[in-house]
């Protein structure tokens, strides 16, 4: 699954700028949809990757590694130069963000994206707010 997940960060990548709102490139969106697809599978666990653009403007994924924890996701370490932002999922019945991932937008500066297959929320440190609804997996 991590396997497939880069080789998507791989395809997904190139070079244009990303617009305001993050989720309205459709890479990233599409990436959305892969990293929902992969919880969804596999309940017990976050899935997540840091959304990267280098100085030549190409944006890419880093995914992030699987904790071996319920319902947890950890990163230790530097974030990549160039994180923009962070995307990690949840459970539906979870949506928005928690005061963990509002603490880390604030202490990165990025905005935190909360994806569950009914919503996807964004924080840069206050509560979240829906960015996406309930339809969002079915948007192209």
């Amino acid at each position: 699954m991590l396997q497939s997940l880069l080789w998507m960060a791989l395809q997904i990548a190139s070079a244009s700028a990303i617009s305001p709102e993050l989720l309205s490139d459709p890479r990233v969106l599409s990436f959305c949809r892969v990293l929902a697809t992969n919880a969804i599978a596999d309940r017990s666990r976050e899935h997540g990757a840091f959304v990267v653009r280098t100085s030549d403007d190409v944006l890419y994924f880093v995914v992030w590694p699987p904790s071996g924890e319920r319902d947890m996701l950890r990163w230790s370490g530097r974030f990549p130069d160039g994180t923009i932002a962070i995307l990690h999922t949840h459970e539906a019945y979870v949506p928005h963000a928690s005061k963990l991932d509002m603490r880390a937008a604030r202490s990165a500066r990025v905005p935190v994206y909360v994806i569950t297959r009914n919503t996807i929320t964004k924080t840069t440190g206050a509560p979240s707010e829906v960015v996406m609804g309930a339809e969002w997996m079915k948007k192209k």
